[in-house]
């Protein structure tokens, strides 16, 4: 075991944890475990504190946290405790006694006997961990960091290490190969060669299956990660699943891009996977961020990934001697359904629909492909307002990333002089923001509703309704009906000429 002094914690200061190292015996054993130390290291933000306690029952543990807040029991086998310290407002705390793991050896998380043991020696529970930099604990007694596995020297290496060969620690639990792709995006680190190597060989397993048909990894385990990869880091993120077999195993559609011709005169950049990861790679361009100012979401991050997956089956050539150009007719109608399938099948929607940033919504992802051409291909100019309107301010779809999916899109498109043509886009965002002038000046909502209509003019409900509340938004965007009177007088007289 070695040990080392550190001033960069600061969990003393935690009330709740000086009323705790107060409460327990003297004998007791108190850590602060895994990536809270890591992250403490490395001066990065967490919202996690795990806890181990030696040398105390469990039931005694369960009444000394209860003493001190609100306690929820995981499993008694487990020891393990969800501990929420009063006024504390952060996420719950995990307090185990030491532990020991021995899996099963089918590769699911779930299928693991684990065995707790107050006066287990801290050493065994740090060597059952899937990373070095994952096996640290800080000694909040004594302040000193205890480190068995080399955790600290591949901190300083920027390295991700597995505890003990990468083969076993993944056979144990494959969605651990995930974790540490995702720990690399987060935390900028390398993976260690050989797992680097393991984890490319051992990804097919995510696709294992029981024998009742179940999934060893549950897709929302598989979500979870690549949600949190991407927006981590989106470039970095599509780099380590395209090297690392992730694309091949769960995505195949995503490599069908690669190789995927493009007409060259708009897009020198290469073929379709190219483009792609050119769009994502725009996302962090200071010119982006300046117009956007917000920090893309797991929604607007997979639409970029997958705007043009259409293209590959779509994809047609010209003519020999013809002055045509490769062409992918539909390809954003045929994309938005595999995107929607992509969607479904890897449970992206896993995070709740409060959890902006990270909830991806299959009918949204859907939509977002489907229409990233609107504005491009029936030129904006020649829309109706009310049409743009629909499109870019639309109150139930994700109208604000329409708008910045189009922009990378048109970003990653380089034509013959090497350099993106913004010429589209920036008709489109000024038409845009043109309008949402309008709607600051006369209001979001229509002067009148369907029902108004139907009262109006006397006529049951029926596709009409919505041709004329169309045709009275128009007219309110373009300014000529500013009031309910002028509203009636206008529904009268269009009415008249259907």
């Amino acid at each position: 075991m070695r040990t080392l002094r550190s001033s960069v914690f600061s969990w003393k200061k935690l009330p709740f944890l000086r009323k705790l190292i107060k409460k327990l015996p003297k004998s007791a054993e108190l850590f602060v475990v895994g990536g809270a130390v890591r992250d403490a290291i490395i001066r990065r933000k967490t919202k996690d504190i795990d806890l181990v306690v030696r040398n105390v029952g469990l039931r005694s543990l369960e009444r000394t946290l209860r003493s001190l807040g609100s306690v929820e029991l995981v499993g008694r086998t487990f020891g393990v405790l969800k501990w929420t310290p009063q006024g504390w407002k952060g996420e719950q705390v995990d307090v185990a006694l030491p532990r020991t793991d021995h899996a099963l050896g089918t590769g699911g998380y779930k299928d693991v006997r684990t065995q707790s043991d107050p006066r287990l020696p801290l050493q065994e529970d740090l060597k059952r961990r899937d990373y070095t930099v994952n096996a640290l604990a800080y000694n909040l007694k004594s302040g000193s960091i205890v480190d068995i596995v080399g955790g600290l020297s591949d901190i300083a290496a920027e390295r991700l290490a597995t505890v003990g060969e990468p083969h076993e620690r993944f056979h144990e639990d494959y969605s651990r190969m995930l974790r540490g792709l995702r720990l690399s995006a987060e935390l900028g680190f390398q993976l260690d060669a050989r797992v680097a190597k393991i984890t490319r060989i051992m990804m097919f397993h995510l696709q294992d299956t029981t024998q009742t048909g179940e999934w060893v990894v549950p897709r929302e385990t598989i979500a979870r990660e690549m949600i949190r990869m991407f927006v981590a880091d989106p470039l970095r993120a599509f780099d380590i699943c395209f090297y690392h077999n992730v694309f091949a195993i769960l995505m195949p559609e995503v490599l069908d891009m690669q190789g995927c011709p493009q007409p060259k005169q708009y897009h020198v950049e290469g073929d379709v996977l190219q483009h792609t990861r050119l769009a994502i790679e725009r996302m962090s361009d200071a010119a982006f961020k300046k117009r956007f100012g917000n920090e893309p979401s797991a929604l607007l991050i997979f639409a970029i990934l997958l705007h043009d997956i259409g293209k590959p089956v779509t994809v047609t050539f010209p003519a020999p001697d013809s002055d045509d150009r490769i062409r992918y007719n539909e390809h954003d109608s045929r994309g938005a359904a595999i995107a929607r399938d992509i969607a479904t099948r890897l449970h992206l929607s896993v995070y709740p629909k409060q959890d902006e940033r990270r909830h991806v919504d299959a009918e949204d992802l859907a939509w977002l492909v489907k229409h990233h051409l609107v504005g491009f291909r029936n030129t904006i100019e020649h829309m109706r307002p009310a049409t743009i309107e629909k499109y870019f301010y639309h109150p139930e779809r994700p109208s604000r990333d329409l708008l910045q999916l189009q922009y990378v899109d048109s970003a990653a498109t380089v034509g013959q002089g090497k350099k993106a043509d913004m010429s589209g886009y920036m008709k489109i965002e000024r038409v845009v923001r043109n309008i949402s002038k309008t709607r600051n000046k006369i209001g979001i909502r229509p002067l009148l509703t369907g029902h108004d209509i139907m009262e109006l003019l006397a006529i049951p409900p029926g596709p009409a309704i919505g041709t004329l509340l169309e045709a009275l938004r128009d007219a309110q965007l373009r300014g000529s009906v500013k009031s309910i009177m002028q509203a009636r007088t206008y529904l009268k007289r269009i009415y008249r000429a259907l």
